[in-house]
């Protein structure tokens, strides 16, 4: 099961609900990662299979479910709007997903 959470930026106050990184289900696995176009923090499908972990997509294979622009890794949980350091918020939503 994959847990998805609110992350906010100490600086700016941007938001995202993402995992925070790599992530697993019982039908995909996903990536968070950054969008270099519209500069969003989101989560893409890096595989539909993932109990096979040779079928993980590579990063130049991903792009964004938003603009469908390239992404890169999410580093440090770096905001991409500021580059200030985004946490996960406590009081902020968490959701469990398969």
């Amino acid at each position: 099961m994959g847990t998805r959470r609110e992350f906010a930026c100490q600086r700016c106050d941007y938001r995202a609900i993402v995992s925070g990184g790599d992530d697993c289900g019982f039908f995909v696995a996903t990536r968070t990662v950054v969008c270099s176009r519209c500069r969003e923090v989101v989560d893409v499908v890096s595989s539909e299979t993932p109990w096979d972990p040779g079928t993980s997509a590579s990063f130049c294979f991903l792009r964004c479910p938003t603009c469908d622009g390239m992404v890169r890794p999410w580093r440090d949980h770096a905001c991409p709007r500021c580059a200030g350091r985004m946490e996960p918020d406590p009081a902020g939503v968490e959701i469990h997903w398969d």
